[in-house]
């Protein structure tokens, strides 16, 4: 079953309280080759940059028979800079960690292993900040170098980044319609995923909670809550101008009908039952009418809020091609049943969409 939860965050942005909070930090795409490059570098502090720190544990401390799996904080001065997740089985990571920093400054690291269940603790260190950066972290049960990205190139990577996000925004202005029979419900997913993919590039370069980038995390979630708005507004819309439930619709004139039966549940297992009426001179028969191979081959509910769950289609009787409709007389009917899970967090289903030999029908549900 496939689940798209449309009223959740579009954009992996929780809200609360009026904040906008992501814990963990995006990694730069040339994370080592940077790193690398700034071994013979000194950044002189005070320094807007990203801290990339080179964090390594024993071998086999922690899994017997792999590495580690580590997760790293930074924190200034007490102030956490975020988490950043290592790569899996290895005794090493490479985090990096938009910062602004100061000579006197109190630069802390904590780092601990990831289990299945829970984390490990490895242990946390702190070094005070002198002059400039690399910085070193000896003294614990992890050792780390931590190097700095020339101030110059941050603040030019940070401009570049946050223009990417106001045009990935402007994009998305106006949102597009809500079509309840289109895919996904319409919604504008390729520009989403770019506006996400330029949300966490200037996270790369600069922390969440500075303005310049908060503002265009507001931006963002604003977006999502038009959308989810716009959603319900559609299918409020569509409540009240389709046919009632449980009456015969036609899904093309003098060809094909179908009553919805009533949605059924036991214990989260549901179904309802699809009568379609040929209304035809000729066979509707899959195997050698010219009905679309791809047809009464889906079906979903839609919840007033606009969650979406996949109800599946019988498998097929007779149809090689993995289709589920055989054939209806002409004059005829066949009922077909489809099946789903359901739970009280989708919400209660209010329509169906159903794809058809003439393309997506969306139609009233039948109360139980």
């Amino acid at each position: 079953m496939r689940l798209l939860f449309l009223t959740t965050a579009l954009l992996g942005v929780g809200a609360s309280a009026g904040t906008l909070e992501r814990t963990f930090v995006p990694q730069l795409d040339d994370t080592w080759e940077t790193f690398r490059s700034l071994e013979p570098e000194t950044t002189a502090l005070p320094a807007t940059t990203v801290v990339l720190c080179e964090v390594s544990v024993p071998r086999l401390r922690y899994d017997s028979f792999a590495g580690a799996d580590l997760r790293v904080s930074l924190s200034v001065n007490g102030v956490s800079a975020g988490l950043v997740n290592g790569p899996n089985d290895a005794d090493w990571a490479l985090a990096g960690f938009p910062v602004t920093l100061a000579r006197g400054d109190r630069l802390s690291l904590t780092v601990w292993d990831r289990d299945l269940t829970e984390l490990e603790l490895v242990g946390s260190g702190s070094v005070m900040l002198g002059a400039t950066l690399p910085v070193t972290f000896t003294k614990s049960a992890f050792t780390a170098t931590c190097r700095g990205v020339p101030e110059a190139m941050t603040l030019r990577r940070q401009e570049m980044t946050i223009a990417h996000v106001d045009a990935s925004l402007a994009a998305l202005t106006p949102l597009p319609a809500v079509r309840l029979s289109a895919a996904n419900l319409g919604r504008p997913d390729r520009e989403l995923r770019v506006l996400e993919n330029a949300l966490n590039a200037a996270g790369t370069w600069q922390g969440w909670t500075r303005p310049v980038l908060a503002e265009r995390l507001r931006s963002a979630a604003a977006l999502e809550a038009q959308w989810t708005r716009a959603v319900a507004a559609e299918i409020a819309t569509q409540l009240e101008r389709l046919p009632p439930a449980g009456q015969p619709v036609m899904l093309q004139a003098g060809v094909t009908e179908v009553t919805v039966g009533a949605l059924r549940c036991v214990r989260g297992k549901c179904g309802l039952s699809l009568e379609l009426h040929n209304l035809s001179a000729e066979a509707l028969d899959r195997a050698n009418s010219e009905v679309p191979e791809e047809a009464f081959d889906r079906a979903e509910l839609i919840s007033a809020g606009g969650d979406v769950v996949d109800f599946s289609f019988p498998a097929p009787r007779s149809a090689p091609d993995g289709g589920v409709l055989t054939a209806i007389a002409p004059g005829g009917r066949a009922t077909v049943k489809v099946t789903g899970w359901l739970n009280t967090e989708n919400g209660a289903p209010r329509l169906l969409r159903l794809h058809t030999p003439f393309g997506w029908k969306v139609l009233r549900l039948r109360e139980p």
